[in-house]
C-alpha cells in the first residue's frame, strides 16, 4: 500500500506488473514490481465553489485553482465580503490527509465554531 501518491502507469512483465508510482507534491516516480495491483482511489471532494454559484469569484485562490482556506477552515475572500464562508471538507490541499477523516468531524466543528465565536466578537466591539 502506498499512500498519497497515485499510478503514473503500469504494465505487465513475465511474472508480475511493474508499477510507475508518482508521489503527490513532489513528482518523484519510483518503480514497483507486485504480483497484483489494486486501485483503492478513494474519492474527489466536491468543489465548494460550484455551490456558491456568483459568489464564488469574490474567492481567492491558490495556483493551481484551488481555494485559499485559513487554519480555523474559512475561505480566504475578496476584503469587501463581510460574510465568513467556512469548509467542511475538501482542505487536504491546504490542511493535509487527516483533513478529510470523519474521526476529525467534530474537532472541525470545534474549530469552526471557535472562529465564528471570534469573529463576531470582533464585529460587536469584544461586547
Amino acid at each position: 500500500m502506498v499512500g498519497i501518491s497515485g499510478v503514473a502507469g503500469s504494465r505487465p512483465t513475465a511474472n508480475d506488473v511493474r508499477v510507475d508510482i508518482e508521489v503527490i507534491g513532489s513528482g518523484e516516480i519510483t518503480g514497483l514490481d507486485a504480483d497484483i495491483l489494486i486501485y483503492a482511489t478513494g474519492y474527489k471532494p466536491v468543489d465548494p465553489l460550484g455551490f456558491l454559484g456568483e459568489l464564488s469569484s469574490l474567492c481567492k485562490m491558490d495556483s493551481q485553482g484551488r481555494p485559499l482556506v485559513d487554519r480555523d477552515y474559512r475561505m480566504v475572500t475578496a476584503e469587501n465580503v463581510r460574510c465568513g464562508l467556512y469548509l467542511q471538507g475538501g482542505t487536504e490541499h491546504i490542511h493535509g490527509l487527516s483533513s478529510s477523516f470523519l474521526s476529525n468531524l467534530a474537532v472541525r466543528a470545534a474549530e469552526i465554531v471557535e472562529s465564528l465565536e471570534r469573529t463576531r466578537e470582533a464585529d460587536d466591539g469584544g461586547r
